[in-house]
């Protein structure tokens, strides 16, 4: 049984829509990340499901659960769910054992030991008696999701927690919430801008855009195989080319590929670490000579900025940092035919391809 399902979501405010018919289906474990740009409903989607909001139209399940739709509107506080708000809104005049067992039954030996063993599992049992104002960024943030968990949630909603967070933090707190929610069996649904947070998080990949769901499934699908260029530059860093195709083939300039069906001004897109850079020309490939423009390493990768010599086109691509490819240097450029995805050119209003 799913955990959550949404029908049909229909919401906005002054008669501008903001979500836009959003169905959606969250399994009953794992995470699913809600990933769009700022603007797009996915906070908005959030508190539909939490009961902070109230849709259109349109209908919502909890766990089989009609809770939202056919003049139906359960308030928060029935639904079961836990919330983690951005900011994460914890009571400044309770501790944090008070603060956990907030919400929960009051004065019971098992909401005080479930509280005590969240507070322990996240490594805030010394702190267990301090207040909010004398904790960290991380802490405050572990003590809202112990918090929400605490009432034993069917599904916990979290709105870019991660957000005030930093880098290193941010990570150890990722690692911490996916051994929460396997050990507690608890699915969550959480809202983030950050393509890399949601691909580091996500189970499932719920991409919106202009309150629709653009794209959905797991993080290697949508970085992979998207299925449309805001997908594919939404997701990450990206190459663009103007081609033609003929409904057979399009011809790219790393040689001919499938085009699918597809006739006309295409766009085809490539990822950066696709593009294999060689000293000398491969054989058996078809390959295009450029000039390195600059680099730049970034840790992970070297970042190799590409002039073609034929046409004139850049493009970026991502090759093992220890490289001795220095700016100035002739290379060849190859690209695998199943890397190189193509759209029409009118499905692709943001393209700056060359």
């Amino acid at each position: 049984m799913a955990a959550l399902r949404v029908e049909d979501v229909k919401h906005g405010y002054e008669g501008r829509a903001v979500i836009d018919g959003v169905s959606l289906s969250v399994a009953g474990q794992g995470v699913t990340c809600l990933l769009g740009p700022s603007g797009c409903g996915k906070t908005t989607l959030l508190r539909i499901v939490s009961g902070l909001e109230t849709p259109w139209s349109g209908t919502v399940e909890l766990d089989g659960r009609a809770v939202e739709g056919k003049g139906l509107h359960l308030p928060p506080e029935r639904r079961n769910v836990g919330f983690v708000f951005q900011d994460f809104a914890l009571f400044p005049h309770l501790t944090v054992m008070e603060n956990v067992l907030f919400g929960m039954p009051r004065g019971t030996a098992d909401a005080e030991k479930r509280a005590a063993t969240l507070i322990e599992r996240l490594g805030l049992s010394e702190k267990a008696r301090d207040y909010p104002h004398v904790l960290s960024g991380g802490q405050q943030q572990r003590v809202a999701l112990a918090r929400a968990l605490a009432p034993d949630p069917s599904i916990l909603l979290l709105d870019e927690p991660f957000s005030g967070l930093d880098t290193v933090l941010r990570r150890r707190v990722h690692e911490e919430l996916r051994e929460v929610l396997r050990e507690t069996g608890v699915a969550a649904v959480v809202v983030t801008h950050d393509p890399e947070e949601a691909m580091i998080l996500g189970d499932r990949i719920a991409l919106m855009r202009e309150g629709r769901i653009e794209q959905e499934g797991t993080p290697e699908e949508l970085y992979l195989r998207p299925q449309t260029p805001f997908a594919m530059r939404f997701l990450g860093e990206s190459n663009a080319f103007s081609v033609a195709g003929d409904g057979t083939v399009a011809v790219t300039p790393f040689g001919a590929v499938p085009s699918g069906g597809l006739a006309g001004d295409l766009v085809a897109l490539m990822r950066p670490e696709a593009v294999r850079v060689t000293r000398e020309r491969p054989e058996g490939t078809d390959a295009a000579e450029a000039g390195v423009t600059s680099r730049v390493f970034v840790g992970r990768a070297t970042r190799l900025h590409l002039k073609l010599k034929m046409g004139g086109q850049t493009l970026t691509a991502h090759i093992a940092r220890l490289s001795d490819v220095e700016p100035g240097a002739d290379v060849w450029l190859s690209v695998a035919p199943e890397d190189i995805l193509l759209f029409p050119r009118d499905q692709d209003g943001d393209a700056e391809a060359d």
